[in-house]
């Protein structure tokens, strides 16, 4: 008969030494650093140390095990005691209207009386000459 054992708790472990391993070796040479190049290393490693232990601080503190509800019970407190907006604010979501349709004109195919006129006033499709308001470019 075989023994299933869990995992999870070596994964953890393994993940915790890697952490740590990688975490000290850095420390070591951000000292070795500090050490070498400063002048006045006292401040520095100070203000190193503080950050390293801030940064210890905040990876234990986020290993720790959490309550589930404690989220809900925190978003309840906030609905509860939110500001409520104004009912003129609120954004509704609807159908898109469609502007009005504008005619520009028919679509049908031009009038044989309209075309003799239109040749009789030598008038075309593509304006000819410059605009009556502005002179023409010069090369």
């Amino acid at each position: 008969m075989a023994i299933r054992r869990n995992p999870e708790p070596g994964r953890q472990a393994v993940l915790w030494l890697a952490t740590a391993v990688v975490l000290l070796i850095g420390a070591a040479g951000c000292a070795f650093i500090i050490l070498a190049a400063v002048e006045n290393p006292a401040f520095h490693l100070a203000l190193w140390g503080g950050l390293f232990g801030g940064v210890v601080v905040i990876m234990i503190w986020s290993s720790i095990p959490r309550d589930r509800n404690f989220s809900k019970r925190w978003l309840r407190f906030w609905l509860a005691t939110r500001d409520r907006s104004d009912n003129r604010n609120v954004l509704r979501v609807g159908r898109k209207q469609k502007p009005p349709k504008i005619e520009f004109g028919n679509n049908a195919p031009p009038s044989v009386d309209s075309v003799r006129d239109a040749a009789e006033l030598n008038v075309s499709w593509v304006p000819h000459g410059p605009p009556t308001d502005r002179p023409r470019p010069h090369d």
